[in-house]
Order: C-alpha cells, then sequence, then structure tokens
C-alpha cells in the first residue's frame, strides 16, 4: 500500500526482482522476457527439494487479464518488498501466478502466464525465480487452471499449511457474466489513482475476470465450477476481489477451505495491504489472517472521501454447519416475512439489489428471542473479525455482519432458479 506515498523506479525493482512476469506497459516495458528463462532453477537442487517439513505456502494467483492488470503489477512488487521467507530446505515459501495484459487496455493480444517462487537471496535482496511458463491465450479467468495451479503447488512444494490469495475481478455468487453485462459503466475503464488531480469514482476490484478484446465482453469463472474443481483442500483463501463476502460463497467453499478472507462489498483497485501480508504469514507462530484483515481496513479507513470505503471479514468455515442448521428452521418458519421483506429497509452493500446484509435480512423477518440469540451464537462462531467504513463509495453502512446474503425479492427468477442449486440453499431452503 504503500505505492501512494513512494514510486518504485523500473531501475531498483529490475535490479531486485526478475520479474519476467510482468507485460503491463507501466512496469515491464524494459524487460527482456527470453533472456530470464536460463533462470529456471533445476528441480534437484537443495533449495527445490522441499517436504513437508516445510511449515507454510503461500500462493498467490493474480488473474490480471483485464483493466486492473496495473494494480495487480504493483500488488506484486508490494508484496516482494515486503517480509519474504529464505530459500533453504524447510523455509516457508511465497509463490505466485500471474497472468497480466500486453500492455495498459490492450484486451486482444495473447500473453503467456507465470508461475513464479520469490525468497530473500543471501545478500538481503529478492529474487524471482520463473517455475512454470504457460502458454500465450491460456485463460485465468477458468476454475481448471486455478485448480491446475494450485494442485501443483500443493503436490510439488508441499507444507503444513497452504493457502491461497484469490487476486482479480469477481462477483460474488452471480452467475458467469450476470454482473458484467447489467451493469458496466464508465468506472470501469475512466478511474484514476488517488494522486492523479482529476481522478473519477475509484476503480474496483471485481470469481476472476478475462476481458476478451474489449472490456465489454467479460470472461468469468462460475462459483460452482470454481468450487467443483478444487480438489487441493486450503488452510485459508483470501480474496482480493470483489463481493466474495457472501454466505453463499463461504458455504460453497467450506469443505475445501477452513478459513476465508473476504470482502462484502466491491474492492478498491489497491486491495489488500500487500507489504504486510508476509510478516503476518510468516513471522510469527501462526498465520494471522485477522491482522491481514485489519491492515485492509485500516488502510482504507484512514483515507478520505469515496476511498474511504472498505468491508471486510473472516470466516471459519468449520462453523458453517450450524449456522446453516439454525437458519433452515428460521426459514421454514418465516416463509411469509421472508416473501414480503422491502429491499429498502435492509442494508445493501452494492449499487445493485443482489448483496444484502445476512443478519439485517434475518432481523426484518420478526425473530423472537431465541431465534435471535440463536443466529447470533452461530455467527459469532463464525465471525472471527468484521469491520467496516461508515460508508462505500455513497452507500451508508448501518449493519455490518461479515456476511452478504442474496434478497429474493430484489433479484428475479432467473437468479433465484441459478441461486436453487447453491450449496447453502440446498440445506436451508431459503429460495424455494
Amino acid at each position: 500500500m504503500n505505492r501512494i506515498q513512494n514510486t518504485i523506479s523500473l531501475t531498483t525493482i529490475l535490479s531486485v526482482l526478475i520479474f519476467s512476469l510482468i507485460f503491463n506497459s507501466s512496469c515491464s516495458q524494459d524487460l527482456d522476457i527470453q533472456s530470464y528463462q536460463k533462470r529456471i532453477p533445476t528441480r534437484d537442487t537443495v533449495s527445490r527439494t522441499n517436504s513437508e517439513e516445510t511449515r507454510r505456502t503461500l500462493l498467490l494467483y493474480s488473474a490480471g487479464y483485464h483493466n486492473l492488470s496495473e494494480d495487480l503489477c504493483e500488488d506484486i512488487r508490494d508484496l516482494c518488498n515486503g517480509y519474504l521467507p529464505g530459500n533453504e530446505r524447510y523455509d516457508d515459501q511465497i509463490f505466485i501466478f500471474s497472468h497480466q495484459t500486453a500492455s495498459k487496455y490492450d484486451y486482444s493480444t495473447p500473453t503467456h502466464a507465470y508461475l513464479l517462487k520469490v525468497y530473500k537471496n543471501s545478500a538481503g535482496g529478492h529474487t524471482v525465480d520463473t517455475l512454470m511458463t504457460y502458454p500465450e491465450g491460456t485463460s485465468s479467468a477458468s476454475a481448471k487452471t486455478f485448480a491446475m495451479v494450485t494442485d501443483y503447488v500443493y503436490n510439488t512444494y508441499p507444507s503444513k499449511e497452504f493457502g491461497v490469495i484469490f487476486s482479480s475481478h469477481a462477483t460474488g455468487w452471480l452467475p458467469e457474466e450476470y454482473y458484467s453485462k447489467n451493469t458496466f459503466s464508465a468506472r470501469y475503464t475512466s478511474g484514476q489513482r488517488p494522486h492523479s488531480n482529476n481522478y473519477c469514482t475509484p476503480l474496483v476490484k471485481s470469481i476472476g475476470a478475462e476481458f476478451c478484446g474489449s472490456y465489454l465482453n467479460v470472461k468469468e469463472i462460475d462459483l460452482k465450477e470454481f468450487a467443483a474443481e478444487l480438489k487441493t483442500h486450503l488452510d485459508f483463501l483470501i480474496f482480493d476481489a470483489c463481493l466474495m463476502g457472501g454466505i453463499e460463497v463461504a458455504y460453497e467453499l467450506k469443505d475445501v477451505c477452513d478459513k476465508i478472507v473476504f470482502s462484502q462489498t466491491e474492492v478498491l483497485s489497491w486491495g489488500m495491504d500487500y507489504t504486510k501480508i508476509g510478516s503476518r504469514l510468516f513471522s510469527g507462530k501462526e498465520s494471522d489472517l485477522r491482522g491481514i484483515a485489519e491492515d485492509f481496513f485500516n488502510f482504507y479507513d484512514a483515507l478520505s472521501g469515496d476511498f474511504r470505503s472498505a468491508t471486510i471479514s473472516v470466516v471459519d468455515c468449520s462453523q458453517l454447519d450450524n449456522l446453516a442448521k439454525v437458519c433452515s428452521g428460521i426459514f421454514r418458519n418465516h416463509r411469509n416475512e421472508l416473501m414480503t421483506i422491502s429491499p429498502v429497509n435492509v442494508q445493501r452493500f452494492n449499487r445493485k439489489p443482489w448483496f444484502f446484509d445476512f443478519r439485517d435480512i434475518l432481523a426484518n423477518l420478526g425473530l423472537n428471542q431465541e431465534e435471535k440469540d440463536a443466529v447470533d451464537e452461530a455467527l459469532s462462531r463464525c465471525i472471527l473479525y468484521k469491520a467496516s467504513t461508515p460508508k462505500f463509495i455513497g452507500i451508508d453502512i448501518t449493519a455490518h455482519s461479515g456476511l452478504s446474503m442474496y434478497l429474493e425479492r430484489a433479484g428475479n427468477r432467473f437468479l433465484s432458479t441459478y441461486y436453487s442449486d447453491l450449496k447453502w440453499n440446498t440445506d436451508t431452503n431459503y429460495v424455494l
């Protein structure tokens, strides 16, 4: 996040990093990709022979073939300029999968994707090794690609703990392309950096996106497919992406992930505080997911105007079955009230009526005290941390439970039909 205060020169970056992954015109125009392929390490070196004795592994999956490619490049720089593990046999490990555009706003030129390992070198600087080069035209907005990369890192470089940061656009539980085809506006092409004199509404990070030829043709990952393809069990999953902080997302992923960090609203384009993520994950006895969430919130809460916009929460997926059990009975007993809730009386997290506060929906059902206590107890077990700014780009936030949820009365038949076989719905009968 220190990118707002400091400008990192290309000379400095190139002297300490081998960024053969980045094709964005703002951060790689001097790179010669082929010259760095010689640095691909052999697989039989001691530094590559890791085992289950390695403590922790982080994979940053940076799917940036879209208008946020420049921001995702900055995130990678920030991560590499923060706390890094070494490269000895049992050191912690950081891997980066990166797929970026050839240049700013070029959504037609196919590019390679790269799998890298980043570590602190013996001189006290940091090095990035290229482990894999994927063919031009590789789709990063693909559940199969995400699963392939995740499985490869997990199986090839085993460790006791494995977590992933997914960084890209995203649209929560919505069907593929539904959000983009219904809400695209000028802000996706005209947002500026905050130090610009003529910036407009902040750009936001909107599971995965790939602009195919133009920003109007977007390929995305379907949540159901994302969960079904993922065979590797994750100790944690951090979504540095918009609108993923819903009960639908958490519940769909509960069997493949222990803890999730995500936002109920959109995420401004700078995303997480990557300069501090390495320290939060690797410097202590345990991975500090709460600390990562706090760093994210504190950064945005210290800004002003529309830039003071953020929501975040940390969810314990092992407690979601109990929440579903409690809610199943409530939905059954309050079916009539569910069908008559006015959306204007419920906290929303987005300009479009698809993401509402989970607890605020239930508060409008006329629950008795026993039901309220049961919901609040179940929520308190699930939500390990939550925070929100007073507003999100003009939307007042007066209720924030740490989860969002669909409100059928604010949706439509198409969405409700799609929603009906999400795991959250099949276990609670929320939408009939």
